[in-house]
C-alpha cells in the first residue's frame, strides 16, 4: 500500500468514531440529523495503517470500534480503549490527547477533519498528523475511489458538509456546542 502519511510516523493511531447503528460502524449509507456518517470506513483505514505501522498502538474511545479494529485483524494488545463511549467529536479529541503518546495520527472522515483540526487547536497536542480515512482505503485500493465519488454526490454527503462547515464557524466563533443526542440517533436509509 502506497503512504498516505506525510513526514510524520505515528505512535499513536487514533481513530475517531463515526457513528454506530445496530452494535456495528455506521457506513455511508447511515447518517444522522447532520448528513451520511462513514464510521466503517474510519475503523478500515485504522486497521491498514496499524498493518504500515506496526509499532504504533490504535487508540479509540468507542467499544465497537476496539472489536471491530480486532475482527480486522489488529492484535489485541496493541489496541487501547479510552472511554467513556461517545459521540462527541471535542471530547473524544481530549480523551485521544491524554491518553495517546508521541506522535498521532487522527484518523477520520474526510468531511470531518477540517472540525477536528480546529477543535486540536484548542488541545494541548503535541505532534498531530491529520488522516483522511479514504485516502487511506483509496490508496489500498483504487476501486474505493470511484465508490466515494459517488458518496460525495448524494444529498447526505452535501447535507454532511453544511454541517461542518456550520460546525467550524461555531468553533472560531467560540459557541460551539455539541448536537442534542437526539439529532445523532443515527439511521440506515
Amino acid at each position: 500500500m502506497e503512504k498516505v502519511t506525510g513526514t510524520l510516523k505515528p505512535d499513536t493511531i487514533a481513530v475517531l468514531q463515526g457513528g454506530i447503528v445496530g452494535g456495528r460502524s455506521a457506513t455511508y449509507e447511515d447518517h444522522d440529523a447532520f448528513g451520511t456518517l462513514g464510521g466503517r470506513a474510519r475503523v478500515e483505514a485504522a486497521a491498514l495503517l496499524a498493518k504500515q505501522f506496526p509499532q504504533a498502538v490504535v487508540l479509540t474511545t468507542d467499544a465497537v470500534n476496539a472489536s471491530e479494529l480486532e475482527a480486522l485483524g489488529v492484535a489485541p494488545g496493541r489496541i487501547v480503549f479510552a472511554g467513556p463511549d461517545g459521540n462527541n467529536t471535542f471530547a473524544a479529541l481530549k480523551t485521544i490527547a491524554a491518553h495517546a503518546h508521541g506522535t498521532v495520527g487522527i484518523v477520520s472522515s474526510e468531511y470531518h477533519l477540517p472540525r477536528v483540526r480546529a477543535f486540536c487547536a484548542l488541545i494541548a497536542f503535541g505532534r498531530v498528523e491529520y488522516i483522511s480515512a479514504e485516502a487511506v482505503l483509496a490508496a489500498a485500493d483504487p476501486a474505493f475511489q470511484k465508490t466515494f465519488d459517488e458518496v460525495k454526490k448524494t444529498p447526505a454527503y452535501k447535507l454532511r458538509l453544511e454541517s461542518e462547515a456550520r460546525g467550524i464557524e461555531a468553533i472560531k466563533r467560540g459557541n460551539y456546542n455539541s448536537a442534542p443526542p437526539q439529532d445523532k440517533q443515527e439511521r440506515t436509509v
